[in-house]
């Protein structure tokens, strides 16, 4: 006979172990999941215990990419494990992971509907809202995944105002299975979640934001000294330029005071003049160029 005595009476047995991760973690933690599920549906009060703990340890040992059809089956394990643990709020969030995933899925029909497990469900499925998103403060160095669906590191995530773009946000309003990937593609965390506050934000994520933010003080200052820099080349440049012009005039107006200077002193002098000014100029735009083509 079912009874929601029975399983909200369940206390979570054993105490804490040493992690110790056996091999292939994911096969094995979806099977803890699964017989979470046959645990609770058979009334398998020790079994359902096993399984539970099972079911925490192993989350953290999966070293390998998820797939939507794993987070899929840890959501139901979880939703079930929160409504033992008297956590109404806890099974909804993780419901309405199922339901996202999987909006066909219906809890089986051996549960009498008097049960709180169908209220709880009922209350996770809202089809008139649109899913609601927490955005990231820390982006991934190379890349995340929830509930098994890929998120590449993005090259600029942000809008010109610095604010991070829709698309890399968390779930806000329901669970969800965070995995973290490096440069290598290996994964280097993988957590299940109720909730975005109970993210480790600082072990998991590399600082892209701040990241991101250092290189745009560090463009920003590059381009202000480029342009100070090249402006003033090019004002030399043509500084100069007009010197050389000028003494080209007078040499040709025969202007010159040829006791002073002779034709071939002051026609090498505007030369000088006149090839200075270019490469002045040629520097300035050289600046200019590196200062505001180079992404720093």
């Amino acid at each position: 006979m079912w009874t929601l005595l029975l399983w909200t009476g369940l206390a979570l047995g054993g105490e804490d172990a040493e992690l110790v991760c056996p091999k292939e973690p994911r096969a094995r933690l979806v099977e803890a999941a699964e017989a979470v599920e046959a645990a609770w549906l058979g009334l398998d009060l020790s079994g359902f215990d096993v399984a539970r703990n099972r079911l925490g340890r192993l989350t953290l040992c999966v070293d390998s990419p998820l797939e939507v059809g794993d987070a899929l089956v840890l959501h139901r394990a979880r939703a079930l494990v929160a409504l033992v643990d008297r956590d109404p709020d806890a099974a909804r969030r993780s419901f309405a992971a199922v339901h996202l995933l999987q909006p066909s899925w219906q809890p089986d029909d051996s549960v009498p509907r008097e049960h709180q497990l169908w209220k709880v469900f009922a209350s996770a499925v809202d089809d008139d809202e649109a899913p609601k998103t927490v955005a990231f403060r820390t982006l991934p160095e190379a890349g995340w995944s929830v509930d098994g669906t890929r998120f590449p590191r993005p090259d600029d995530p942000r809008d010109a105002s610095g604010r991070l773009l829709g698309e890399y946000g968390l779930p806000a309003d329901r669970a969800f299975v965070l995995q973290v990937f490096d440069a290598r593609e290996r994964v280097t965390y993988t957590g299940y979640h109720f909730s975005t506050t109970d993210l480790p934000i600082e072990d998991l994520l590399v600082t892209r934001y701040a990241d991101t933010v250092q290189a745009r003080k560090r463009r920003r200052a590059a381009r202000i000294a480029g342009s100070v820099i090249g402006g003033a080349l090019l004002a030399a440049g043509g500084t100069t330029f007009g010197l050389g012009w000028q003494q080209r005039e007078q040499f040709t107006q025969d202007a010159l005071p040829l006791e002073e200077q002779t034709v071939l002193e002051a026609q090498g002098q505007a030369n000088l003049l006149s090839g200075t000014s270019y490469g002045l100029a040629g520097a300035g735009a050289l600046a200019l160029t590196l200062a505001w083509a180079v992404p720093w």
